[in-house]
């Protein structure tokens, strides 16, 4: 092969081993780039920002999720609500919160799976890496120790101006690994709660009714049948 034929492949190889390593070197920055929380806001899904480790022999810390080391070994989320079905394994999220407004933020983050058994929470400050709040969640643990006594998960949060949040979930769960994570304005987040309360209430308004109904027929009537649609 001709000296400038050599030299033509070497730079096409060169170019290629560039652009690789370039590749390498902005995987994690991308798996690592912040939600922006806005000042005005009702709900925004998370799903797409969590990071996600899966960890068998239940070995990490927090420490180790946070070090250098071990966070660019995470894969970025690329659906609004992870599920991983029935793996039975420790899995370990991170979504990392930004406020560059001139104004504190208070939100709510909201894990809507009501079955998961375990959820360790540990929110961490972006800046210098202090541990402002640690939960231990999920329908293994009683009810009154949640923050917010409410049928879904809900970790209150606040944000001075200027301040990111790395917000990190360690979840153990025998079910459905599925993870649908939210950040809500409280007000916002109330208010529909309170929609769908009165909306439950309701159906379950109706179903009693029509159970106390049936069972009148039947005691009327003393046809079985109606005494079938009370029990289902």
């Amino acid at each position: 092969m001709a000296v400038g034929g050599v030299r033509l492949v070497e730079k096409r190889i060169g170019c290629s081993l560039v652009i690789l390593a370039a590749w390498l070197l902005s995987a994690p920055a991308l798996a690592s780039q912040p939600f922006i929380v806005p000042v005005e806001m009702d709900e925004a899904r998370l799903g797409k920002h969590l990071s996600y480790l899966e960890d068998p022999d239940e070995s990490l810390t927090l420490a180790a999720v946070m070090s250098a080391e071990i966070s660019h070994r995470f894969t970025q989320s690329e659906v609004d609500t992870p599920n991983f079905g029935f793996t039975g394994l420790r899995t370990w999220f991170v979504v990392t919160l930004s406020n560059p407004s001139k104004e504190s933020l208070e939100r709510l983050v909201e894990i809507s799976q009501p079955t998961l058994d375990r959820i360790g929470v540990f929110v961490v400050s972006g800046d210098d890496g202090q541990l402002n709040v640690q939960l231990e969640l999920g329908d293994h643990k009683p009810f009154a120790a949640r923050p917010i006594q409410h049928r879904h998960f809900l970790v209150p949060i606040e944000m001075a101006p200027g301040e990111s949040l790395k917000v990190v979930f360690r979840i153990d769960t025998e079910g459905t690994m599925r993870v649908p994570v939210s950040l809500w304005q409280p007000q916002a987040f109330f208010e529909r709660d309170a929609t769908e309360s009165i909306a439950f209430g309701i159906y379950y308004g109706l179903m009693l009714v029509m159970a106390a109904y049936n069972l009148f027929v039947f005691a009327s009537l003393r046809d079985r049948s109606y005494l079938y649609y009370v029990l289902i």
